[in-house]
């Protein structure tokens, strides 16, 4: 040490030495040495990239690569902040070939080395990590970079990272899949690029709420248009529940009625949802539901469709004793169909 109780290898590098600095890497210096403020040798040849250099030409040398900075940052993390692109490469490649995985390091505010540079917009950087990190590692907040990417509906970023093996099933805390926040972020192309990747995706997943995608995207849904009869229809043959009850009792169907979305409940139908499923929750079938909501054109749909227009609830109350309270056309549309028109 000199005075000032400085190893000679940390001076080659305050004095701008690099020669020096070599040599003394050459002679077996030990790299994992900190200077008076408590920095390591990484961490500051980070800041001279001729040193951060000579420092991973080195086979021999055993770097401590994740030794933190005296504000508890990573030197892999300093460089993203930093994009420096040089850097990260070196750092990931020395990790790689020495078996260390950096991929679940967190920085100060709980992000991982992917979501840190995704977050930072550095696109090369991004790229480079890729290549290395783990794609399915999570942050503080248990997201992965595929939660990210949707929630900023980067279509481009999705297709990327369902290529290099993101986990199209992971859960957030909500409960979601990343169908779920396609859905919420109704963005179509995502959609479609999660249901049509090669991945086993789990359709019939309930989030916290209780819904399934399917009931997920029909409750979400405002306006009723091709773009969405697609992704259903996709939806149904990639083998979503059409007859899954929620905790209330309710169906797919149950949901489609009450948004008056006829298409929906003409294909629900179509494809084995059970026209004749009994509300546990309101007590009546979905045409009685339908009745109630003054819906002629659902009403129709559904007695097109055979729903029992004979159904009885538990306090006796008939399909056709329900449709008597609301207007001529629908009450002669079920009596039509009523076998006992009482």
């Amino acid at each position: 040490m000199d005075i000032n109780h400085d190893y000679p290898l940390i001076v080659s590098i305050y004095c701008g030495t690099p020669a020096i600095f070599n040599f003394l890497l050459e002679n077996g210096a030990n790299v994992n040495i900190k200077d008076n403020n408590g920095n390591s040798i990484l961490n500051i040849a980070l800041n001279k990239p001729s040193y951060l250099k000579y420092l991973f030409s080195k086979k021999s040398i055993n770097i401590n690569i994740n030794e933190k900075d005296v504000s508890g940052n990573y030197p892999l993390m300093t460089a993203i902040y930093k994009n420096d692109i040089n850097s990260v490469k070196s750092i990931v490649r020395y990790g790689t070939t020495h078996g260390e995985d950096m991929s679940n390091i967190l920085n100060n505010n709980g992000y991982t080395p992917l979501i840190l540079a995704y977050k930072l917009k550095y696109k090369v950087v991004f790229g480079c990590l890729l290549r290395y990190l783990d794609v399915n590692a999570k942050d503080l907040n248990k997201n992965t970079i595929l939660y990210y990417a949707i929630m900023e509906e980067d279509v481009t970023t999705v297709s990327d990272l369902i290529k290099y093996g993101a986990n199209v099933n992971f859960i957030d805390k909500n409960g979601n899949t990343p169908l779920h926040l396609a859905i919420y972020k109704k963005n179509k192309q995502i959609i479609l690029n999660l249901l049509n990747s090669s991945h086993n995706l789990l359709l019939n997943v309930p989030n916290n709420q209780n819904d399934i995608p399917l009931v997920y995207l029909i409750k979400s849904l405002n306006v009723y248009t091709n773009d969405y009869k697609e992704i259903i229809s996709l939806l149904i043959k990639k083998g979503t529940n059409v007859n899954y009850i929620d905790k209330k009792g309710n169906t797919p169907l149950v949901y489609a009625i009450k948004k008056n979305f006829v298409s929906v409940v003409e294909l629900l139908i179509n494809n084995g949802a059970n026209v004749n499923h009994y509300i546990i929750e309101r007590d009546e079938s979905p045409l009685m539901y339908a009745i109630g909501l003054n819906s002629i054109s659902m009403v129709k749909c559904l007695v097109n469709h055979n729903a029992d227009t004979n159904f009885k609830n538990s306090k006796n109350k008939t399909v056709l004793m329900k449709a008597s309270l609301t207007n001529l056309e629908i009450y002669n549309c079920v009596s039509n169909n009523n076998i006992n028109n009482y």
